[in-house]
């Protein structure tokens, strides 16, 4: 008998056997996740995905029975192949930011094969999710220190939900907390709504961000607003060298200091800027090349932004925009994303934008768009933004005849170097299906793309009318949409 034939015959009771194992995993997690879904929501996420293995395990084992005459056939994969199986399977876990991470040790479970290459595989042990309404055990804690042990020199990627105002000692110990904030190198810190007045800074997280944190390049924090928990003269992420992506959520600028985040590229704020901090901004970092701000009262126009490395723009108003007087202060600006209000539109047509190709409308839910005006003021900037090349429509769900109005009055001499049309998130009815025929009709050869979120049947087209558009399209593709960026607060 062929030497790899009888290896091959020989494996079958141990795929037997660990199917039969993983069943039996399976039959417990369920059981005991029954017994109470807060407690043991994990192992709930465990009996699911503990489920999928089982059924690849099942389709390997019947292969591996349809070709018992083959040669050459195996039991696992090569070390390799199966090392590039997880870190591709790592690739989409960390996709999920809220639900804990169980697929590595799915993966470990299913043989001593598979758990020779997950344990050497550190990459895939490199996602924690701390939530702290279920963080005060110590088995969770042992989680933890087994995760770090795991992940060996891999940075991890750390979310923190439902951060406590204070006191969260109470929930994980201190250094241990911390050890996971100096491994990481993308950290999610999210606080309770219930926080919102009670933040005591020297007792809450944000104290720890004052350690050194070598490794870390971005961080997220959705502190509450309007609190300002952080002292006067006080600073977080002064040692973070790493740090190119900072999302200060509702704190203010004052809680960093700029001297020490010279190498940050990304910022967002859900503040807004005063006309000191657009000086501090424009003088200490001018290498920001994205940019997402919220529009401010405190912010006069009077102090100019200039920030000449800058390729992506978000806001809610048109001070900020009017802050950008000279070409050169945005000369590589490449995509600006804005809510479709005449207000901010028709700041737009007073400047010029040549290096500007892909522009996002978001709909604003105080009905500016509404009015012909919006539609317009954006059709009449043609000769302000000439080399166009992309539009994204997102999120036109509340009123209805916004798209269909713009779009039958889109003659086909406005924005000539337009190439795709994208909806995002946007309710596609058989009005708007109707008068983007009638817009393509006009401009024949246009991609069009649908990216839809939660409703993914009222943000398609009509699938009967779908063939027409593929007549007249050059393309039309549709997806599911990222995950949403909160909304901007037009003020």
């Amino acid at each position: 008998m062929d030497t790899r034939l009888a290896a091959l015959i020989g494996a079958q009771p141990h795929l037997s056997t660990a199917q039969d194992e993983l069943t039996a995993l399976t039959t417990l997690v369920s059981s005991i996740s029954d017994q109470s879904n807060s407690q043991f929501a994990q192992f709930h996420d465990l009996s699911i995905s503990t489920s999928s293995a089982l059924s690849a395990l099942v389709e390997l084992s019947t292969a591996l029975g349809t070709q018992g005459t083959k040669s050459g056939a195996f039991a696992s994969p090569p070390p390799a192949v199966t090392a590039e199986i997880l870190r591709a399977w790592q690739a989409e876990d960390l996709r999920s930011t809220d639900a804990p991470s169980t697929f590595a040790f799915v993966a470990a479970a299913v043989n001593k094969h598979w758990r020779s290459v997950a344990l050497s595989t550190s990459c895939i042990w490199t996602r924690v999710v701390l939530n702290f309404t279920s963080a005060g055990s110590k088995r969770l804690h042992d989680h933890f220190k087994l995760v770090l042990r795991r992940s060996k020199t891999c940075p991890l990627h750390l979310q923190i939900l439902n951060a406590p105002p204070a006191a969260y000692r109470e929930t994980i110990p201190s250094e241990l907390l911390l050890q996971l904030l100096t491994s990481s190198a993308h950290i999610g810190l999210r606080f309770r709504h219930a926080a919102r007045y009670a933040i005591n800074f020297d007792e809450s997280i944000l104290a720890l961000l004052q350690a050194d944190l070598p490794l870390l390049e971005s961080i997220e924090i959705q502190a509450p607003y309007p609190h300002n928990p952080i002292p006067s003269g006080t600073y977080i992420l002064t040692s973070a060298p790493r740090l190119r992506h900072l999302g200060a959520g509702h704190l203010p600028l004052t809680a960093f200091d700029l001297n020490t985040l010279r190498g940050l590229t990304e910022f967002s704020s859900k503040r807004g800027l005063s006309d000191a901090d657009c000086v501090e901004l424009s003088s200490k970092w001018s290498g920001l090349t994205s940019l997402s701000l919220v529009a401010t009262s405190k912010h006069t126009e009077k102090k100019l932004l200039a920030l000449p490395a800058l390729t992506s723009l978000r806001c809610s108003g048109p001070a900020l925009i009017r802050s950008f007087q000279f070409e050169d202060h945005f000369s590589r600006l490449r995509t600006l994303d804005i809510p479709f209000v005449p207000a901010v539109l028709s700041v737009l047509s007073s400047l010029l934008f040549t290096s500007l190709q892909e522009l996002t409308l978001r709909e604003s839910s105080y009905g500016g768009g509404r009015s012909p005006s919006a539609q317009t003021l954006f059709l009449s900037l043609t000769d302000a933004i000439p080399n166009l090349r992309i539009v994204r429509l997102h999120t036109f769900v509340l009123f209805q005849t916004t798209l269909p109005v713009l779009f039958d009055a889109w003659d086909s001499d406005f924005f000539p170097t337009l190439e795709k049309l994208v909806f995002e998130r946007c309710t596609l009815d058989v009005t708007l299906a109707n008068s983007v025929i009638r817009f393509l009709q006009r401009r024949r050869g246009l991609d069009v793309a649908v990216l839809s979120g939660a409703n993914p049947t009222s943000e398609r087209f009509p699938p009967w009318l779908e063939t027409r558009l593929r007549q007249l399209a050059g393309r039309l593709t549709a997806d599911s949409a990222p995950p949403d960026e909160p909304p901007l607060v037009l003020m």
